[in-house]
């Protein structure tokens, strides 16, 4: 299975300050996806344009 996940506004508020906010919700995700190996992720985030 594909996962494709959009970081902006996943793991962090769309308009989050650079501070503690920045991925705030990784954690979450890394223990939701710690079971399930066999899922692959693609990320896509707006900061490839900057």
């Amino acid at each position: 299975m594909i996962l494709f996940l959009d970081f902006d506004g996943a793991l962090h508020p769309e308009f989050c300050n650079q501070g503690e906010e920045l991925l705030c919700h990784r954690e979450k995700l890394e223990m939701i996806l710690h079971d399930y190996s066999q899922v692959e992720i693609v990320i896509s985030s707006i900061w490839r344009q900057t």
